[in-house]
């Protein structure tokens, strides 16, 4: 009996979760800044950026100093990108150590993806 509650439990928490990270409520579409964190096996990777230009930061982690000497360092891009209503998603893959990372201007459809540091333009059909 206690493993099913605990399965119930663990079933109502986790959609809550992923709501709330992919909460795209109009009170942030456009304004200010968002971030995207993904975690794999002991170890973390995040995105910061500007809901209104597109700007994005990758976070460079330093294991043996995290606070003092880890830093936001601007992604490159491959053209010019005009201001809108930009998101970024955020897929870890743990088997592979690696994520995907992907951008959209929510207002144009355009997306990006991260390759590297640079974003590439992702052709729609």
């Amino acid at each position: 009996m206690r493993h099913v509650l605990l399965a119930v439990a663990i079933g109502l928490c986790v959609p809550c979760i992923v709501a709330r990270a992919d909460d795209n409520s109009a009170s942030d579409k456009g304004s200010g800044f968002g971030m995207r964190l993904g975690a794999y096996e002991d170890n973390f990777s995040g995105v910061k950026f500007d809901r209104r230009t597109g700007t994005a930061w990758w976070l460079e982690l330093d294991e043996k100093s995290p606070v003092n000497a880890s830093k936001w360092t601007k992604m490159d891009e491959t053209d010019a990108i005009v201001p809108g209503d930009y998101d970024v998603q955020f897929a870890v893959m743990s088997k592979l150590k690696s994520s995907a990372i992907i951008r959209i201007n929510r207002a144009t459809g355009a997306t990006w993806m991260l390759l590297g540091t640079k974003w590439y333009p992702m052709r729609s059909n």
